[in-house]
């Protein structure tokens, strides 16, 4: 055949040449007839296009025998004007696989010839008809070669659209897909055919699945024909993204015991899926003291900027957990992503655990540290290759852990003359809580609690620094740290503040004590599992405490305690290899004094199941210039 770009120039041509009058042109009969996969369902129709007609022909439909072919309407033979254009010649009922030739007439001239193509029409459901999903990114994005039917992916529970190009008149379409041999109608509604692309809507869809697409042509009970319906040949493979809207829980509760183990219960989970669990510790910055919309409050951050933002404004989720008692905790996180990242800070906790169907857990032995907890979901999908999908469970949870019960944590006690109890100083301990110190069985603090400072979560060598601590949660004032050296010039930003000293009401010895701890963030609570037992001191003082220069000092215990240490120090350092208590009388012998001496003896329990308590004796030596 012609190419098409030459009809219109010859039909010019000939048009001309008629218009002058030299010469009579004939009919162009190399027009295409675009009858390919032309296929009608059982007494209907065929529009039959001819490509390209010429203006001032008439084109008339004929059997292969050259006999015109009658509208079985009335009218005569079935013919049409040419218009520049494809031309549509409507065929009558057709109830078997029938072949036409195109009779083309000059209208001035009479001139006629056919057209070397003859239209071939088909009577049945047309299975061929080609379809897509629209809208949708495909699965294999990056393939060299897409194709309209290669797999497209979906939110879960999202419901699409597939366009159906030429579909038959007559004819009624429905999706329809597959579960164990068993066919599961899709569609919302059936779409009936026009010739034209049509456009049919699924269900909210669920699972991978393969769409199908059944025909069906019912006629006329008069007609005593059965139901003609099939499949179309084409399959469109559409796979669908993990489910995000699972309720999460922690069990058995979300605020839990130092060291103490849990599980994460995801409701609904599929079998197609498999859950991980990701985790981060919760920062000092992420904790909300103030929700109230509109209201400016402190989000705690290296930024100046930050300050006076609102919750809202930062565009953050907010997390509420209940601790007991009426009170509540908050913690505000960045919004996930709809589809799988890891966010920044976050790691894999556990291992990926398939769907069952139903409720699952994820086991998780223990936690030190306040955590988010977010759930990541996955599948492999089939497309010409194996693809992984990977969604963000849309809840997140948070789980806030306790005090550590048993932390490595030390008091050292001043004990006077008169054995009653001075300043406590606080050792060691758990960063970010407070130490309260109270008689035992009771609820009444005898002092300002110990709080331990920490370091920069940005820079481990610097403390937590004033643009990050807030009044009335972790803003405490340390000890001086000049008080150490004989120098002040030590950089507060790195040298580690001081233990805390705790200024007590006076208290006898023989009194035991305990520590409440309570983290500064979070106010979640919990008593030390060891307290600590103040008890009674031997008589400890110096044969002498006025000597001359030149002079040892002597130190006596007077009946030592079996299970106490006994050391002597002067300005922090040892002065005589410390002695075991044995029920008897201990004696240390000072070095030459030759100026007054504070000294301190210190008195540790190495036999004590409680706290590891120093008691510390200051008792000082008078030294008068040698004769």
């Amino acid at each position: 055949m012609a190419d098409d770009l030459d009809i219109p120039i010859r039909d010019a041509r000939d048009r001309l040449i008629d218009f002058l009058g030299f010469a009579q042109t004939a009919p162009l009969q190399d027009l295409s007839i675009l009858d390919e996969q032309l296929t009608v369902p059982f007494n209907v129709s065929a529009k039959i296009p001819i490509a390209l007609s010429q203006n001032a022909v008439n084109y008339q439909l004929d059997d292969l025998e050259d006999v015109p072919v009658q509208n079985p309407a009335g009218g005569g033979v079935i013919s049409a004007l040419g218009t520049g254009g494809t031309l549509l010649l409507e065929s009558p009922q057709i109830s078997d696989d029938v072949s036409y030739q195109v009779r083309a007439t000059k209208v001035g001239s009479g001139r006629f010839a056919y057209l070397h193509e003859t239209a071939t029409v088909k009577v049945g459901l047309d299975l061929s008809l080609q379809a897509e999903i629209l809208d949708l990114a495909f699965l294999e994005p990056t393939l060299d070669y897409l194709k309209f039917n290669d797999a497209k992916i979906v939110d879960y529970g999202t419901a699409v659209q597939i366009n159906l190009l030429k579909s038959q008149e007559g004819v009624m379409y429905r999706l329809v897909y597959f579960e164990d041999d068993t066919e599961l109608i899709l569609s919302e509604v059936d779409v009936l055919g026009t010739l034209n692309d049509i456009v049919l809507s699924t269900q909210a869809v669920y699972e991978d699945t393969d769409i199908r697409i059944r025909a069906t042509k019912t006629f006329d009970p008069a007609e005593g024909r059965e139901t003609q319906t099939a499949l179309l040949d084409l399959m469109l493979p559409l796979k669908v993204r993990a489910n995000t809207a699972l309720e999460v829980f922690i069990e058995p509760t979300e605020v839990i015991d130092f060291k103490a183990s849990t599980s994460l219960k995801i409701s609904n989970t599929q079998t197609s899926a498999r859950y991980q669990l990701f985790t981060r510790q919760v920062a000092d910055a992420d904790f909300v003291f103030n929700d109230s919309a509109g209201i400016p409050r402190v989000v705690v951050g290296r930024e100046s900027g930050d300050w006076n933002m609102t919750l809202e404004e930062t565009g953050k989720t907010l997390l509420v957990v209940d601790k007991g008692e009426g009170e509540t905790v908050q913690v505000a996180i960045d919004p996930l992503e709809p589809l799988w990242q890891v966010p920044e800070g976050f790691s894999a906790l556990g291992t990926q655990t398939a769907g069952s169907g139903a409720a699952l857990s994820l086991p998780v032995t223990t936690w030190s540290e306040d955590s988010f907890c977010i759930v990541q979901v996955e599948k492999t999908h089939q497309g010409r290759n194996a693809v992984l999908s990977a969604v963000s469970v849309s809840q997140i949870r948070v789980v806030f852990v306790r005090p550590n019960p048993e932390p490595e944590l030390a008091l050292n006690v001043t004990i006077s003359d008169a054995n009653a109890v001075g300043p406590v100083e606080v050792l060691g301990g758990e960063p970010g809580v407070y130490y309260h110190l109270r008689k035992k069985d009771t609820e009444l603090d005898l002092a300002l609690p110990a709080y331990i400072h920490q370091q920069d979560v940005l820079d481990p060598t610097e403390n937590k620094g004033l643009n990050q601590l807030r009044i009335g949660v972790d803003f405490v004032v340390s000890r001086d740290i000049s008080e150490t050296s004989s120098t002040d010039e030590k950089d507060p930003t790195t040298f580690f503040p001081r233990s805390a000293l705790l200024e007590m009401v006076s208290l006898s010895v023989g009194t035991s004590l305990e520590l409440l701890a309570i983290k500064a963030q979070s106010g979640v609570t919990t008593p030390l599992l060891k307290s600590v037992d103040l008890a009674a001191l031997p008589q400890i003082s110096f044969e002498n405490t006025a000597i001359a220069s030149g002079q040892t000092a002597r130190l006596i215990v007077t009946e030592s305690i079996v299970g106490d240490n006994y050391q002597l120090f002067s300005n922090d350092v040892a002065v005589k290899q410390s002695r075991n208590g044995n029920g008897g009388e201990l004696v240390f012998i000072t070095e030459i004094l030759t100026e007054n001496t504070l000294f301190e003896v210190r008195v540790t329990q190495t036999e004590s199941s409680g706290l590891p308590l120093t008691r510390i004796v200051p008792l000082a030596v008078t030294v008068s210039p040698a004769e």
